[in-house]
């Protein structure tokens, strides 16, 4: 369920943050006619800080981001960061006109959003040459204050970087198998099983979370609930990184500096995933990504409401038209005192009302617009056939200029509420714009009345049990309250009042004693509960049926409501039904100086039996990345270690450091298809296990061959990088290197 978002406090703060902005305003303008009074550009940061502080004291964090973001702007501006200063202010200018725009919906029962205002808040962001946010960036405003709560949680497990590099290999394998569609289902299991162990294995709450999000993903994609493209391939590859870090540094060294923004990332998959697994309902409840993600179409209906147009453009606009809405109803009204015979009369109404209906178009109003415009059409029709309109036209000519300035004055007037979606009655969805919600206040003002009337009813009747007669009209007034509701499309509600009516008439009255005083408590809770809920509607804060939930468990409890509207069980949280059964390993083990020499060498004629291809073999974009720079760091450890021990033969750590480096570069080459790199990086490898098991005695040879090996092997990852052939061909450094071998 989501949280109930109730802004109905903004009202009491909003005339004075408008009053800050326009102070904000104000000074910005002045600052702009002369640049040099810096004091004014002060004024303007110090309110813009004011109404930020304010929002976010508010927890209204959409609104308090714009507010930060503006005065970002001019802080840029008073410290001369901005390159077009014009351009900056101007978009300053926007923002602060967009700002009690925004406060305005909030106030009226929108959610605060801030994916709503991205685009405001990126133009912003580019007046100051920063960076964009992106939707993730934004999704969950809370998630990093959670993400925070469990960085402490745990001691790291020195033997993760053991399991870790035993498991990375498979890692691979799966990203291969997924990244190529050669066993998608089988590649997404592999990683999602690996993550799994990982998870296990870990000691911290952090490395915990972020193995278990990265699962909770790989499952999302093989159900089919997450899309796979290139932005969920680079989360597992940014994932496999961190696998590399609690190689190289451990575990303390990801919970020391945590990859938040991959976390973020992968969060957002889960929380977009309309998915019913096990693992994806245990993550989002543990972020609540149910109560901060929105859907699309919620966030689309949102914005349709943020553009809607505010209070005082209503009342701009009504004043605007109201002259030529006069003039056309009282040429109309002249027109049939006339007899309905002077067509250039009624000719002459047809450009006030065109006019009329460009307005409203301009604003968004166009059933209204469709409306004018339907009769000016007719008027210019009758024209040009040399007719006289007959008497239904006219009178329909007026009751749709009647319905239109009906409309545009409860559109000034009144605030966003609700709208039915399903009307029960048919003539509900033809009344003008806004009388509707006229309506729905009546109601609710009459449904209050009769509520507050049974509360007292029942009151007086717990105290004197012993007069039943104090009830006889209460059940009445619940199913009258329950048929209005119905009408207006309330059904939830009025299935609770219905559940009420039948408490009082089946317990109250029928009873021989009062019920228990847990039962009345529960009754008491869901008539709260309703009454809550018909305020929020009075006062245009939107249906938020989520209230009810209270009254709907009352009920429950006590016997009573419809099996519709009863709250859900509780979801079963935990882990998969199954456990994801690890791939076979292909890392290949180790090798140690007691069994390097177990190993059978491999000729030199099988070594030249490489792919004859002038240009370094395609990789997948995703993979090729995650590759390269695994190479690049191999590169640096053989860089350093190789030339040591070249200088010191004895030196046996440097040895088997950079021996371990080219074992690496042979199994990830071999993995994702570098096999030029991975052949030749097998080549080194071999010769160094001959070296280690001391059945190939170190000479001149073979010292020049590794350092020629290091000049070389630079050059392979950059031809790798770039996809040109490599400057030279190794093939005759892998056959020296057989040779020396054997």
């Amino acid at each position: 369920m989501r949280d109930v978002q109730d802004h109905s406090t903004l009202k009491w703060v909003r005339s004075e943050l408008e009053e800050l902005v326009d102070r904000s305003r104000h000074a910005l303008e002045a600052y702009v006619e002369n640049p040099g009074e810096e004091e004014q550009i002060g004024r303007c940061i110090a309110n813009l800080h004011q109404i930020r502080g304010t929002l976010q004291l508010m927890q209204l964090y959409g609104a308090a981001m714009l507010a930060e973001e503006m005065a970002l702007v001019a802080a840029a501006m008073r410290d001369g960061r901005i390159r077009r200063v014009d351009e900056a202010a101007e978009t300053l200018m926007l923002g602060m006109v967009h700002l009690p725009d925004y406060l305005e919906k909030l106030e009226g029962g929108s959610r605060d959003i801030p994916l709503l205002i991205l685009p405001m808040l990126n133009e912003l962001r580019a007046a100051r040459d920063a960076a964009l946010l992106s939707e993730v960036a934004l999704f969950s405003p809370e998630l990093e204050q959670r993400l925070g709560q469990v960085e402490g949680d745990g001691d790291p497990n020195p033997d993760l970087p053991a399991v870790a590099r035993r498991l990375r290999m498979q890692y691979h394998k799966g990203l291969l198998e997924w990244y190529r569609e050669s066993d998608v289902d089988g590649g997404l299991r592999g990683i999602a099983g690996v993550l799994a162990e990982l998870e296990q294995e870990a000691g911290t709450e952090l490395v915990k979370r972020q193995f278990q999000a990265g699962r909770a993903v790989a499952e999302g994609l093989r159900e089919g609930t997450i899309g796979t493209g290139i932005a969920t391939k680079e989360l597992f590859g940014r994932l496999d990184r961190v696998i590399k870090r609690i190689i190289d540094d451990g575990e303390q060294a990801v919970v020391a500096a945590p990859a938040s923004e991959l976390m973020k990332n992968l969060l957002y998959y889960v929380a977009n995933a309309d998915s019913a697994h096990p693992l994806l309902e245990q993550v989002k409840q543990q972020f609540a990504l149910d109560q901060e993600f929105f859907s699309p179409s919620e966030i689309e209906r949102e914005r349709q409401g943020l553009q809607a147009p505010g209070h005082d453009l209503m009342a701009s606009v009504k004043g605007a038209i109201e002259a030529d809405l006069v003039r056309i109803k009282d040429g109309l009204d002249l027109y049939i005192r006339g007899q309905g015979d002077d067509m250039e009369r009624l000719a002459a109404l047809r450009a006030p009302m065109q006019t009329v209906a460009d307005t409203l178009g301009m604003i968004g109003q166009g059933a209204l617009r469709e409306r004018i415009k339907r009769q000016a059409e007719q008027i210019g029709e009758a024209e040009a056939a040399g007719r006289i309109p007959d008497e239904q036209t006219l009178l329909s000519m007026a009751g749709d200029i009647l319905f239109v300035e009906t409309s545009l004055e409860n559109l000034a007037s009144t605030r966003p509420t609700y709208v039915p979606t399903e009307p029960e009655a048919p003539g509900l969805t033809t009344l003008p714009e806004g009388e509707f919600e006229k309506l729905v206040d009546t109601v609710m003002h009459e449904a209050e009345v009769d509520i507050a009337r049974n509360k007292e009813a029942i009151i007086d009747f717990i105290e004197n049990p012993d007069q039943p007669a104090l009830l006889d009209t209460v059940s009445e007034r619940f199913l009258s309250v329950a048929g209005a509701f119905r009408i207006m499309n309330l059904r939830k509600a009025s299935e609770l009042l219905r559940g009420l009516s039948r408490y009082v008439s089946e317990t109250l009255v029928a009873g021989e004693t009062l019920p228990p005083a847990a039962d009345l408590n529960l009754f008491a809770d869901a008539m709260t509960s309703i009454e809550y809920f018909m305020e929020t509607v009075t006062d245009g804060r939107g249906v938020k049926e989520e209230i009810l939930d209270v009254a709907v468990d009352a009920l429950r409890q006590l016997g009573l409501g419809s099996p519709t509207l009863l709250l859900s069980d509780e979801q079963a949280v935990g882990e998969a039904g199954r456990e994801v059964t690890a791939a076979p390993e292909t890392q290949e083990p180790e090798v140690t100086a007691a069994e390097a020499g177990t190993e059978t060498p491999v000729a030199p004629s099988e070594a030249v039996e490489a792919p004859e291809q002038p240009a370094m073999e395609a990789i997948e974009p995703e993979i090729l990345e995650i590759f390269l720079e695994e190479s690049k760091e191999e590169l640096a450890v053989i860089s350093e270690y190789l030339p040591r021990w070249c200088d010191n033969t004895d030196d046996r750590d440097a040895l088997s450091t950079f021996r371990r480096s080219f074992h690496t570069l042979k199994g990830s080459g071999r993995l994702v298809g570098a096999e030029t790199i991975g052949e030749f990086a097998w080549s080194i490898e071999n010769l160094l296990n001959r070296v280690i098991d001391e059945t190939v005695p170190v000479s001149p040879p073979l010292l020049a061959l590794l350092r020629e090996t290091l000049e070389v092997l630079p050059g392979l990852i950059e031809a790798q990088e770039s996809g040109r052939p490599p400057a030279r061909d190794v093939t005759p450094l892998m056959e020296q290197a057989f040779a020396l071998a054997t």
